[in-house]
């Protein structure tokens, strides 16, 4: 039995939700995880955020990134700007990262998670 291609589109409907530990602004945020491995270890889908920041979150997996929108700023804990991403940017954020989220304008991404334990 074949299994087709997955389209991941950012027009799909999202789950929204108010972010955690705000610091600044009234940001909302979304995603839609449009592809899960049949050991639910690796998850593909869409993420967005509007204004503001959050945090601190504790990263569970690792996550590669591609940014579609927007600008935001990534602090590790101890305050210390990790890097800036904007939209064309890829980046990594690895499984053990903790810090802080900012969105200065809105934000989205494509992303790919990989947790090597499986979740079933």
């Amino acid at each position: 039995m074949s299994v087709p291609p997955v389209r991941i589109e950012a027009t799909k409907p999202a789950d929204e939700y108010t972010p955690n530990d705000i610091i600044s602004g009234q940001p909302k945020a979304a995603f839609n995880c449009q592809f899960e491995s049949s050991d639910k270890k690796l998850s593909v889908g869409f993420w967005r955020s509007t204004v503001g920041k959050w945090g601190p979150w504790d990263q569970v997996e690792d996550e590669v990134c591609f940014v579609t929108k927007g600008k935001a700023i990534l602090t590790d804990k101890n305050g210390e700007v990790k890097f800036d991403v904007k939209e064309g940017d890829a980046f990594i954020i690895p499984k053990g990262f903790s810090g802080y989220w900012e969105s200065s304008e809105d934000f989205a991404k494509y992303y790919v998670s990989y947790n090597a334990i499986s979740k079933l």
